[in-house]
């Protein structure tokens, strides 16, 4: 199927998007280390780049990026009901910032915010066969995870002195803000927006554009996570967030609902954060 108001062809080819997709990331990387972003404000800087992307390169409704489809939202009191539920953490994230009077992390949660009607939005149109696609998206893409949470557990960098308890309140903490998160900030870029451009239904180079996307979402993370071996920095990225980007990518595909990654990456990272507590 054409895009763009093109007809098939080279002009909506697979390395026409791919270079569409590679731009925009490049941006994005290029900006967060000149302005020497810290991590929260690098996230933030990804919201009206991914809405330009999508409104003005890929030419798609804002829905998309939570469900393919796009189909017309709920307004209902049972989906209202969901958002509020979604935001309970997140509002609590506003108010310590607010106190703390960190704006940064405060926009960090009003996205959060913003991404529990997404989410709602996005559970909403969930049924067996979208639960299936999660389930197997969380154990595909947690194997990776667990590995490195496996040799976080014997580094020194966790605080050994941590309950079992606090540590599972740490996970389920992180993965009630991360969740409605990941509808706003950087799960809604990477599988939402970019590997729902690389790749469309029944077109070529399905696991290309799959690691395409996951090798840009590692070298995203430059900005923010390099080492001083900027080499072994662009390896590490690229090999680790391939092997969790792919499963998320490919679930993405089948399921057509972001809810399905997300819950994946979120709950990647909350164990991280568990764990290395």
């Amino acid at each position: 199927m054409a895009t763009h108001g093109l007809t098939p062809g080279f002009g909506d080819s697979f390395f026409r998007r791919a270079a569409e997709g590679v731009a925009f990331i490049g941006v994005w990387v290029l900006l967060g280390t000149w302005m020497r972003l810290t991590a929260n404000t690098y996230l933030l800087l990804g919201i009206p780049l991914t809405l330009f992307f999508q409104l003005v390169v890929r030419r798609r409704p804002v829905n998309s990026l939570w469900v393919r489809d796009a189909p017309t939202p709920e307004n209902d009191a049972f989906s209202w009901t969901l958002a509020l539920l979604l935001a309970i953490f997140p509002i609590r994230v506003i108010i310590a910032a607010v106190v703390a009077r960190d704006l940064i992390v405060a926009g960090w949660g009003a996205s959060a915010v913003l991404g529990a009607v997404a989410a709602a939005y996005a559970l909403r149109q969930f049924h067996r066969e979208t639960l299936r696609h999660l389930i197997y998206c969380t154990v595909f893409a947690g194997f990776v995870g667990l590995g490195i949470l496996t040799i976080a557990c014997i580094s020194p960098r966790g605080n050994a002195t941590a309950s079992e308890l606090f540590r599972l309140k740490v996970l389920a903490k992180s993965l009630f803000c991360y969740f409605p998160a990941c509808f706003v900030l950087e799960e809604v870029a990477f599988r939402g927006a970019l590997d729902a451009h690389l790749y469309h239904p029944g077109q070529p180079y399905p696991l290309a554009s799959a690691l395409l996307t996951s090798a840009l979402w590692g070298l995203w993370h430059l900005p923010i996570a390099a080492n001083g071996n900027l080499l072994l920095s662009v390896i590490s990225l690229i090999l680790f967030h391939c092997a969790i980007g792919l499963p998320l990518s490919l679930f993405w595909r089948k399921s057509g609902n972001l809810a399905v990654p997300a819950f994946g990456h979120a709950m990647i990272d909350a164990a991280r954060n568990a764990v290395l507590f």
